[in-house]
């Protein structure tokens, strides 16, 4: 198992107490991996089960539904979590963390949102080795660097 995976293992299995701030890490997930795919409906494309899973669990806490899990479309292989959320879907086509943090109840949802950021779209190095955090983000970057600078970070950019 990579570091990265050992951290994201424990960051699942530490599960905020705080509703508000379970909400805020799946808008952060959702920031990253969301995509709307029609008026009503989101994808959110993670990887790995455990990932799924977690989403799967904090969607189905805070809207009372179950996502739905299928195999991805696509040349991409793997699986999505599609479900049918209008408000979610119209977060996702105008992503902004701004409006996100309208929903944040508490100073601990920007932690929770990171975090949600980091679980789906973050890498990093083993500290032991060197010290790099790299979060994969598309075209959301100017959001997320905006955001980042909440936390006094300036990340350097690169397109792939």
């Amino acid at each position: 198992m990579s570091f990265t995976e050992t951290v994201k293992e424990e960051l699942c299995a530490t599960l905020p107490k705080k509703n508000c701030c379970r909400k805020a890490l799946f808008y952060g997930m959702l920031a990253i991996r969301g995509y709307a795919v029609s008026e009503n409906d989101v994808v959110l494309r993670l990887d790995g089960n455990l990932l799924l899973d977690f989403s799967a669990f904090l969607f189905a806490e805070e809207w009372h539904e179950e996502a739905e899990r299928r195999r991805r479309l696509g040349t991409v292989a793997g699986e999505e979590l599609a479900f049918s959320c209008p408000a979610l879907a119209a977060w996702v086509r105008n992503c902004d963390w701004k409006v996100a943090e309208k929903t944040w109840k508490c100073p601990a949802c920007r932690r929770a949102y990171f975090v949600g950021i980091f679980l789906a779209g973050g890498r990093v190095c083993d500290p032991a080795k060197e010290y790099l955090l790299e979060i994969s983000c598309g075209e959301r970057r100017d959001d997320v660097q905006s955001f980042l600078s909440l936390f006094d970070l300036h990340p350097k950019t690169a397109d792939r």
